[in-house]
């Protein structure tokens, strides 16, 4: 496993929101109704980065919606709301991982050889 700092606690106030690049993926860390979610910085549907998407409310839970298409997918679940739903890929989701003052992601190396 290699861990990847991500960001300073300190940081994760409501509304932090941030891409970035791994040197086999991009994540997206961000902060959405006091939650702390680190997900693959792409669009399942054709890899539109997601960090420039809209972050809202829907049901319980949040979502975030993807600029080019409009598709919303759960923060929860990962799933693609709407029609969409049974047709796409869950966002990947991270675990935080907190190491003294920082918040990041360890990642095998089976994740770290994925394109």
């Amino acid at each position: 496993m290699a861990f990847y700092a991500l960001a300073k606690t300190n940081e994760l106030t409501e509304g932090f929101k941030r891409s970035i690049k791994l040197p086999s993926i991009a994540v997206l860390i961000f902060v959405h109704e006091n939650e702390l979610y680190i997900i693959e910085d792409r669009c399942p549907h054709m890899d539109i980065p997601l960090v420039t998407g809209t972050l809202e409310a829907s049901g319980d839970e949040g979502a975030i919606r993807c600029r080019a298409h409009g598709i919303a997918f759960n923060l929860a679940t990962g799933k693609a709301e709407g029609m969409w739903a049974d047709t796409l890929n869950c966002l990947n989701a991270f675990v935080p991982v907190y190491r003294d003052y920082t918040v990041g992601i360890d990642i095998d190396d089976a994740d770290e050889d994925r394109e």
